[in-house]
């Protein structure tokens, strides 16, 4: 990457939440692969676009640690998937990654802390749902290890034959993404992202609102939030999978609410 390449733009497609939202639907995860086309369409149009502008712009997948972005930019904050970064207004329903590295001068955008982080410590929804464990339960808390035993002996970028995935060195949470690929494939249907208190989508319910802020600066009510999410479901479509397949109305463009993307 050139070093004139200061600046960073951060971002990600929208996930398949009609399908995302519906319990254990089989096919929610599987639904959501049509987000790595749809990724490596948006790419190209905006490198071409800044480059039209008159400026250079990098992207490569090996180059992306998708999730780091994502918290020094402000656009999520980390949580107890571990994987997945999750934002104030959309939660988990925010799907792949772009990174690009640039030298059109940007303006820079802080990191937030809108409660969620925190939220998690006695949340533990995610975990509870995920049938294949690879959540941390709700009574391990952020640590410095990999959670899942992995070494950087056996990385595959060190001379080793596996991927290291779950990298130790910083203070957080991590998800066993090799039990959580089984999981996805298997049929869980992404059960710990479709699940998640924070994937609220758009409908001009004040309530919402009121709960992210005070979230964000009463962690005292965390305990209450996460019960009433239990309680109430919402964010849910319980209802029966395959009749999805019997109302066109939710037969949404690439699977996603519109008003996910109004916002």
């Amino acid at each position: 990457i050139p070093t004139s390449h200061k600046y960073v733009i951060t971002a990600h497609n929208m996930s398949c939440d009609e399908l995302l939202r519906r319990p254990f639907a089989g096919f929610g995860g599987a639904a959501e692969g049509i987000s790595y086309t749809r990724v490596a369409f948006a790419k190209n149009v905006v490198q071409n676009f800044m480059r039209g502008l008159g400026y250079h712009v990098a992207y490569g997948h090996k180059l992306q640690p998708a999730p780091v972005w994502d918290f020094l930019s402000g656009l999520a904050e980390h949580c107890r998937m571990g994987q997945i970064a999750l934002s104030p207004e959309y939660g988990a329903l925010m799907r792949t990654h772009a990174i690009f590295y640039t030298d059109l001068p940007l303006a820079f955008t802080p990191p937030v802390d809108a409660g969620i982080t925190k939220f998690c410590e006695t949340c533990g929804i995610c975990a509870d749902t995920c049938p294949m464990g690879a959540v941390p339960k709700v009574e391990i808390g952020q640590n410095w290890e990999t959670f899942t035993g992995q070494d950087w002996a056996g990385d595959d970028g060190t001379g080793g034959i596996a991927g290291m995935y779950n990298i130790p060195g910083y203070k957080g949470w991590r998800c066993d993404l090799i039990s959580c690929t089984v999981g996805t494939f298997s049929g869980c249907g992404a059960a710990c992202k479709s699940n998640c208190p924070f994937n609220t989508i758009p409908d001009g319910s004040f309530m919402h609102s009121i709960v992210k802020s005070t979230v964000s600066t009463t962690p005292l009510f965390n305990s209450f939030f996460r019960n009433m999410e239990e309680t109430m479901r919402y964010g849910l479509l319980d209802k029966e999978p395959s009749s999805w397949w019997n109302n066109p109305a939710e037969w949404h463009v690439y699977g996603t609410h519109p008003a996910l993307l109004e916002q």
